[in-house]
């Protein structure tokens, strides 16, 4: 996993540096945002075809006392012709969660998800009033799931299973300005379309921007972004969703 983490760091930071310093004349316009996200689980999860599928549901609440970490950050920039994105993302949830049947009362799922993302695409239109932009790129995932069985009222056997591969994905990213100080954004992305293993990924973020300085501010908002993934007995259909906060910098 750390390797992983290197490399994506590497990635990232080299995505972010082709943004800042690109070989165009134009003037470009480079963001980059790091947030805190809040996030749980929704949904069904297995780390061998022959145990038990573990189901989880997490509420508000749930979120707010299952997570451990999550951290993700957005560097975006554009040239009014052409856009660049790249977003990495960690986080490691520990929810409650049932199984089916009477063998175990119950499990635990710790799970570590992270992936980074490079896209190129662009500007649809750009204005004072705001922007649209339309990408394609790909995504990196690790996942990493321990599960904990419990015979009632002892925990029981724990079994681990990780998983890395990449899936293409395409998307669109839109802001509105709503005051001179206030603007709101929007991305949405669809991926996986079956290639190694991921049938289905859904990113779904929607931020609030407040200006403080004249290059920077903090925004909050809402991320949903959902998986749909079987390999080899693992299967992970999951949706991680939760509130976030964060900063902008631009450059």
């Amino acid at each position: 996993m750390k390797a992983w983490i290197k490399r994506a760091g590497v990635m990232f930071g080299a995505a972010a540096a082709m943004a800042a310093n690109p070989a165009s004349a134009q003037e470009w316009e480079v963001t980059a945002t790091p947030y805190i996200w809040a996030t749980g689980l929704d949904g069904d999860t297995s780390v061998l075809s022959t145990l038990p599928p573990v189901e989880v549901d997490d509420d508000f609440g749930d979120v707010l006392e299952n997570l451990d970490i999550g951290v993700m950050a957005v560097a975006q920039a554009d040239n009014g012709k052409i856009y660049l994105r790249s977003d990495v993302f960690f986080a490691s949830v520990t929810s409650e969660g049932e199984t089916p049947g009477n063998v175990f009362s119950g499990a635990e799922l710790n799970t570590n998800t992270f992936n980074i993302s490079a896209a190129a695409g662009l500007v649809a239109t750009k204005s004072d009033a705001g922007q649209l932009n339309l990408y394609a790129g790909a995504r990196l995932w690790n996942l990493n799931n321990e599960v904990t069985f419990f015979l009632d009222p002892e925990p029981g056997p724990v079994f681990e299973d990780e998983r890395t591969f990449i899936a293409p994905m395409v998307g669109a990213n839109g802001r509105i300005a709503v005051t001179d100080s206030i603007t709101a954004t929007a991305t949405a992305s669809l991926g996986g379309f079956g290639v190694s293993g991921a049938d289905l990924e859904v990113d779904l973020v929607a931020t609030l921007a407040f200006d403080i300085g004249e290059n920077w501010g903090v925004t909050a908002g809402y991320r949903y972004l959902y998986l749909d993934y079987e390999n080899d007995g693992f299967v992970f259909d999951l949706a991680q969703h939760g509130p976030l906060v964060g900063a902008y910098f631009q450059f």
